[in-house]
């Protein structure tokens, strides 16, 4: 097989360092395709290539016209955007590039780009769940463009945690509305006045830390700094992880918890009720009720219990490690390039059509551009 370049694009200010990209990432370097990571700052041409040495991503740190002419002298075969976040610039880019451009969906889209999901120039929609698959079919992007592809999980084994001998319940607070953010640690606190042993633990900034440390009473409360790693951080310190978002987001302190054998208390709705069986690898609870979380939490106290489900979880997370996603996401970069549909992404039959690519500078004519002509 022919290796690829791959350009990924991701969020203003949030490079490509998050668990599961860099997961996916490693693999495809370690496979000899080549990876190449830049965090658009709102204009392409102030894009600033972002790698991590030694790691899955090349690393160039040089801003301005120099990352320009870095990104054309890589010369992707397929352009990768992380999120709605990114997809601005990534069809930017993707017109200076002229190649194909895939969307990882892992969130649902705020209603301002909702319709650029029906952008001809995104080859396929990769959604991370069933509920995004249909949230893309929904706004009319045609069913033969979106792939079921979930983010990668490297499967880590569950390790030891600092034991005090308390429970420690884990709470990431991006997405989560502050009144169930409250309630949580209110009924938290209650468990503990109840004769539960616990403590919560939380990345959590801004008015949603007010919001825990409103309801947290009495009870022993470790917020963790956010940022890159700060969700392995939070999983890695937990027995038990909470996820009851507002809206469908990004399932990775789900998918973090199960790999690394802890158990994942969820809300019903959107893609973590389908990654957790209830009362098998972990617990379904109603969406936004924060009275029934608390009551799973309370049957989660029980250590074989929670063993079980932790055992269960780790064993499920083997679906999301790197070769298996990692597999399937080649595949659908070999189709996108070779303007194929979902059946053929399956079977992952490709061959690059070209193996020069000329890159013209936007409204040119037939002349080509090189990297020093297209800096500004």
């Amino acid at each position: 097989m022919i290796p690829l370049r791959i350009l990924h694009v991701c969020p203003p200010g949030d490079p490509v360092t998050s668990e599961g990209a860099a997961v996916v990432g490693r693999w495809m370097v370690d496979e000899g395709h080549g990876v190449l990571a830049v965090a658009d700052q709102g204009d392409w041409s102030r894009a600033t290539v972002v790698p991590t040495a030694p790691g899955p991503f090349a690393w160039l740190r040089k801003p301005g016209r120099r990352a320009r002419a870095a990104i054309l002298a890589f010369a992707p075969d397929l352009i990768q955007v992380h999120g709605f976040a990114a997809l601005r610039d990534g069809l930017r880019l993707q017109r200076r590039l002229r190649a194909p451009l895939v969307l990882w969906l892992h969130d649902e889209p705020p209603r301002r780009v909702a319709g650029l999901l029906r952008d001809r120039r995104i080859a396929w929609v990769a959604a991370g769940s069933e509920h995004l698959r249909a949230v893309a079919a929904d706004l009319r992007v045609s069913r033969d463009r979106i792939a079921l592809l979930p983010a990668a999980c490297e499967r880590v084994q569950a390790g030891t945690r600092t034991m005090d001998g308390r429970l420690a319940v884990g709470i990431d607070a991006a997405r989560h509305g502050e009144r169930l953010l409250e309630d949580l640690a209110a009924g938290l606190a209650d468990l503990r006045r109840a004769g539960v042993s616990l403590r919560l633990v939380a990345v959590a900034d801004g008015p949603r830390l007010r919001a825990l440390r409103r309801g947290v009473g009495d009870l022993q409360f470790q917020v963790l700094a956010g940022g890159a790693g700060s969700t392995a951080a939070l999983v890695q310190a937990s027995d038990v992880v909470v996820h009851m978002p507002e809206r469908e987001g990004h399932l990775l302190p789900v998918r973090l918890a199960m790999a690394m054998g802890r158990v994942a208390v969820v809300g019903g709705m959107g893609g973590a009720g389908e990654l957790v069986r209830d009362g098998i690898d972990g617990r379904v609870v109603a969406p936004g009720n924060a009275e029934s979380a608390i009551d799973a939490i309370r049957h989660l106290a029980d250590a074989p219990v929670r063993r079980r489900h932790g055992q269960a979880a780790s064993a499920a997370a083997v679906n999301w490690s790197a070769p298996i996603v990692g597999e399937a996401l080649i595949a659908l970069y070999r189709s996108a390039l070779g303007g194929g549909s979902v059946a053929q992404a399956a079977t992952g039959t490709w061959c690059r059509r070209q193996t020069t690519r000329r890159h013209d500078p936007i409204g040119a004519g037939s002349g080509g551009s090189t990297p020093e002509a297209d800096a500004p």
